[in-house]
């Protein structure tokens, strides 16, 4: 049996895509909890040949056992036909199975395979994937940061302290502090 390592997974498919952009987010757990969380949306790089789909990226800071069922169950069993029925584009949604990734966050994928039609701005597709998240999951979505590939990261403050979720953004960003 072959073992997989999912970091090393992880990490081909944050090299073979490159992101749109991001937001953080709140989601509602069903009993009255919510947790924060990263969401990405990206799309296969450019010159791949294949700009069939792109992906929504949920990353949440590693949840005690309890809650990593409870939110396996929710993103498991939400209605994401009914999520790319609400995209301005026709879409097939594929939601991949949630894993760990390193032990320090709770990820999982939905890809959206898109139909046959016309393509819209990457603008438009971003806030409209949102507004579909909204509609399906509840969450409550924070500022919209649409990413550019060429742009430069900026510094972190002279001695500040990397955070959790700086780590994370730059995980989704594709660098390692």
């Amino acid at each position: 049996m072959k073992v997989v390592d999912l970091d090393q997974e992880l990490s081909s498919l944050f090299r073979g895509e490159e992101m749109m952009a991001f937001f953080d987010f709140l989601l509602p757990l069903g009993d009255g909890e919510r947790c924060e969380g990263l969401c990405r949306i990206s799309r296969p790089r450019a010159g791949s040949g294949d700009g069939s789909y792109f992906s929504v990226l949920f990353m949440i800071d590693t949840p005690a056992p309890a809650r990593r069922n409870q939110l396996d169950a929710l993103l498991r069993d939400a209605d994401w036909e009914a999520c790319a029925e609400r995209l301005p584009v026709r879409a097939e949604a594929l939601p991949m199975p949630a894993s760990e990734a390193g032990g320090d966050a709770w990820v999982m994928q939905v890809d959206f395979v898109l139909g046959a039609g016309p393509r819209i701005t990457e603008e438009r597709l971003c806030r409209d994937v949102v507004g579909a998240l909204r509609s399906t999951l509840g969450i409550e979505a924070g500022e919209i940061t649409t990413w550019q590939a060429d742009a430069p990261a900026p510094a972190p403050a002279a001695g500040s302290a990397t955070s959790g979720w700086q780590r994370a953004l730059d995980r989704v960003r594709g660098r390692k502090r």
